[in-house]
């Protein structure tokens, strides 16, 4: 199950001024229809970041 910060994370990026809103979208639905392991999530966050 994923913590709460981190969707915490994910919903602030969805609703800031971001060019890239429509991709911060589609990875939440991912993250949310799906169960991802620790490793998994690792490497969404460390895509977000760079986005």
């Amino acid at each position: 199950m994923i913590k709460i910060n981190v969707l915490l994370k994910l919903f602030n990026l969805l609703f800031s001024k971001s060019s890239n809103q429509a991709f911060l979208e589609r990875v939440y639905q991912i993250i949310l229809e799906r169960d991802i392991d620790r490793h998994g999530l690792a490497c969404w966050l460390e895509m977000l970041e760079k986005v």
